[in-house]
């Protein structure tokens, strides 16, 4: 039921836009939405944002796979909650509400394996699976957008045996149901793109996007546990509604949206550095494309590559020039595609993700040995994007969602003063 559009680049499943991201992603992403508006109100957006996100994506998948008892329609949710590497899921109810079990869940179970014993955890993790919870019961019980809500009442996290999800009764509100459809997705590439080294990247597109067509969650947990990370296939509505509804909470605060804009940048360092690192140094890459060595070109295709495959967008190499300058180009990135629909009165270029992504290719092409050992630890992260060493400075020059037509982003090397 997975697509991919050859003009965009984007994925879709059952008429949904997905996007493929790793735990080191969800996560930090997921904790700089905790402290721009504290746990609890972070939590009911997440909650919110999941329940329209999911709302939108079940019931295209119950249209396009035709099921029709509120029972089959609940169970085929839950199925494809585990297929897309979210973890296991049980949901019992009906119109009026319920309750759901999550067990290996992808952000109380990743949050344990990366942080667990180091950090004291306050509140819980799984908004996510609360707002899906709460959209499988709208959807399975043909209830109107925003009927349900749901709690996350015992987490992992919190040290609770597993993890509980309340629903209960809601009074709809339309307006909290923001997404994208596949129609608006594919009309946001209005200018085409035409890359450097274009064969090169399509190639390994290819071959990578065959090898992901197969990978889904295992049977034992829900979990999808590749390229040395977990991986989920989420809906890029989610990540968008999280992070520009908060922008628009912190509006009229400058030092907060300034500080807020320099996280979701780092979300795209995170993303190149773990995933992406991850990816080429595992050996599915190796036996796919090749070991990877110090040749910038190659490094800049194999990364651009990675990003089409998962369904960022059609992203381009529009310069390169080692050591110096990066200019990436898309006709098509998944933030645009939200921000245009909603968030034109913000008036800023904000494909964040594009622009941390941007300058990550660049530190990992230029700061680390591929010809030595690489392990991809938190203190390697720190020592590559933390204080002054960065040593190369991004700018988003054109943007999609304010009408250029393309956006556009460059990488360029600080220069030292003596």
């Amino acid at each position: 039921m997975r697509t991919i559009s050859k003009n965009t680049n984007f994925m879709y499943m059952a008429n949904t836009q997905v996007v493929y991201h790793c735990h080191h992603f969800n996560l930090f992403l997921d904790q700089t939405i905790d402290d721009a508006l504290g746990p609890s109100d972070a939590t009911i957006l997440k909650v919110k944002v999941a329940r329209s996100t999911a709302y939108q994506f079940i019931s295209n998948l119950i249209q396009a796979s035709q099921v029709e008892t509120s029972m089959e329609k609940l169970q085929l949710a839950i199925e494809y909650f585990g297929a897309m590497g979210h973890g296991k899921l049980s949901i019992t109810g009906n119109k009026d509400g319920g309750e759901a079990e999550g067990n290996f869940l992808h952000y109380s179970y990743t949050w344990l394996k990366k942080y667990g014993g180091r950090i004291n955890r306050l509140n819980s993790v799984d908004a996510f699976a609360a707002g899906y919870s709460a959209a499988a019961l709208e959807v399975a019980y043909d209830l109107p957008p925003g009927s349900l809500f749901a709690e996350e009442t015992n987490c992992k996290v919190l040290k609770h045996d597993n993890c509980k999800i309340f629903i209960k009764k809601d009074a709809p509100n339309t307006s909290d149901y923001k997404f994208v459809t596949r129609e608006q997705s594919e009309e946001s590439a209005v200018t085409p793109c035409v890359s450097m080294f274009e064969e090169s990247i399509a190639e390994i597109v290819h071959g990578l996007t065959e090898f992901t067509a197969d990978v889904v969650g295992d049977k034992e947990r829900g979990l999808v546990e590749t390229f040395g990370v977990f991986v989920t296939m989420q809906m890029p509505s989610y990540y968008n509604g999280i992070s520009y509804e908060t922008l628009r909470v912190c509006k009229d605060n400058q030092a907060i949206l300034e500080a807020l804009g320099e996280l979701f940048k780092e979300s795209g360092h995170v993303c190149v550095f773990y995933t992406l690192g991850g990816v080429l140094l595992s050996p599915e890459w190796e036996a796919m494309v090749g070991k990877p060595t110090g040749n910038s070109r190659e490094l800049l295709i194999s990364l651009t590559a990675i990003c089409r495959a998962f369904g960022f967008g059609k992203w381009s190499i529009k310069e390169f020039v080692e050591n110096e300058r990066f200019v990436l180009e898309s006709s098509s990135t998944y933030e645009n595609c939200y921000y245009s629909k909603y968030c034109k009165d913000f008036n800023i270029a904000s494909d964040y993700l594009v622009q941390g992504a941007a300058l990550a290719f660049m530190v990992l092409i230029h700061k680390l040995d591929w010809d030595e050992p690489i392990d991809l630890t938190p203190e390697l992260y720190d020592s590559l994007f933390k204080g002054d060493g960065l040593g190369w400075k991004v700018k988003q020059t054109k943007s999609l969602g304010l009408g250029d037509g393309i956006t556009q982003v460059v990488a360029t090397r600080i220069k030292q003063v003596n």
